[in-house]
């Protein structure tokens, strides 16, 4: 029933037109079957004529006229509501098209500043063994050394103990200046990214978990806003050797289950180490 009055809501304007003709035809029948006769040639005779068909047909065909009225706005009404539709359509298409694209080039963006970063020749000299436990230590008495040594904003004093500890391999403010803002920014990237675990454990290998811990704990101590971003990368100190962080809170902030559990059954074991591994502030002169 429902599909028989859609399919006559959808010919409406044929059969209004159609009955029309119909009711035309009845109407000229009925007269000409009860007045039978010769064309008439008087003028009154066809005026009386005229008004009779004008007076039978024109509320039938002005009532036809409304309905066909009708019918059309409800059909423009269909046609603008699918246009609408089809705009919504193409428009959703269109944002996903916009949207992969801008994914794709963030993407590109990526690895072009991974390629850079491992390029970067402050990055190569912090990148031998010897230049990657020197700044982590050097981080740590950062971290926890002597008050009177840190506070001042003269940075020339951190660059002489960052270069002493790494053999002057690099210095406090490439550090802090070069290789966190890299890091940062390419976190920022990846936050953005789908799959995004995958580009975090592609920066832990390229990186490297001594570096990172560096900077992470380097960020916590002087550059919160930094920090709260390399927070969002978790993902960068997975199964990393517990051994790599001192501070606690950082250990919160990145491990859960096992290896945070690991970390406090070695954590006076690991603060041991490097207070030994520390140098005394004292015996490093700004050049």
């Amino acid at each position: 029933m429902r599909k028989l009055i859609s399919k006559l809501k959808n010919r409406i304007i044929e059969l209004a037109i159609g009955f029309a003709t119909l009711i035309a035809g009845l109407v000229l029948y009925l007269y000409l079957s009860q007045f039978s006769g010769d064309w008439s040639t008087k003028q009154d005779v066809w005026g009386q004529f005229g008004d009779f068909v004008g007076g039978t047909l024109n509320p039938m065909l002005g009532f036809i006229s409304v309905l066909v009225l009708a019918a059309t706005l409800n059909l423009q009404r269909k046609e603008l509501a699918e246009a609408r539709k089809a705009a919504l359509e193409n428009n959703n298409i269109l944002a996903e098209q916009l949207k992969v694209m801008h994914i794709q080039s963030l993407e590109n963006t990526f690895f072009k500043m991974v390629d850079e970063y491992k390029k970067d020749a402050i990055v190569t000299n912090a990148q031998t063994s010897e230049a990657q436990n020197g700044i982590l230590k050097a981080v740590y008495s950062l971290a926890e050394g002597r008050a009177e040594f840190w506070s001042t904003q003269d940075h020339r004093k951190k660059n002489a103990y960052f270069s002493q500890m790494t053999n002057k391999a690099t210095n406090y403010g490439e550090v802090r200046h070069v290789i966190l803002e890299k890091v940062v920014s390419l976190i920022e990237i990846a936050e953005h990214l789908n799959n995004n675990q995958v580009h975090y454990g592609l920066l832990q290998t390229v990186v490297g978990p001594r570096i990172l811990s560096a900077i992470i704990h380097l960020a916590y101590h002087e550059a919160p806003a930094k920090y709260a971003t390399l927070t969002k990368a978790k993902r960068l100190l997975q199964n990393i050797n517990v051994a790599l962080v001192f501070d606690e809170q950082i250990a919160k902030d990145f491990w859960d289950g096992d290896q945070l559990n690991k970390y406090y059954e070695q954590q006076d074991e690991i603060l041991t180490s490097f207070r030994k591994s520390e140098l005394a502030p004292e015996m490093v002169s700004p050049s």
